[in-house]
């Protein structure tokens, strides 16, 4: 491996993070749904730090089996992302036993979470007088 290359993919990598940030940034859009979106962004923040308490009392109880720390995240990732990045973490991470019950409980969070949406959107309704 040349010297330099690890140096190279980092510069490459953070001017890539950078390009990204800046080319949306700048956009009249961007300002459009901070003004009209801006509730949204306090809640998402809420959202994931209760998330991230609840993974790392989770990971607490089970610190002391190395691979169940490897599944906590995952199961995190998969929460969060879905199942295509918690197969991807797997994968990219070498747990080649993971990537597959990474994916299914992915996609099991996303069967049981449509339900339990569409329960939630029934029962505001009626609460909120819609009908």
């Amino acid at each position: 491996q040349p010297p330099l290359l690890p140096a190279a993919d980092l510069l490459g990598r953070l001017l890539l993070d950078l390009y990204f940030a800046t080319a949306g940034a700048g956009t009249s859009e961007f300002l459009q749904a901070w003004r009209g979106y801006g509730v949204l962004f306090p809640f998402c923040a809420v959202l994931y730090i209760v998330h991230l308490a609840i993974i790392r009392v989770a990971a607490h109880t089970v610190k002391h089996r190395p691979r169940s720390s490897r599944m906590v995240l995952l199961a995190s990732n998969a929460n969060v992302g879905g199942p295509a990045t918690a197969g991807a973490l797997a994968s990219s991470k070498a747990w080649s036993s993971l990537v597959s019950p990474s994916i299914l409980i992915g996609q099991f969070g996303n069967a049981v979470a449509s339900f339990i949406g569409l329960a939630f959107y029934h029962v505001a309704r009626r609460v909120c007088g819609g009908g």
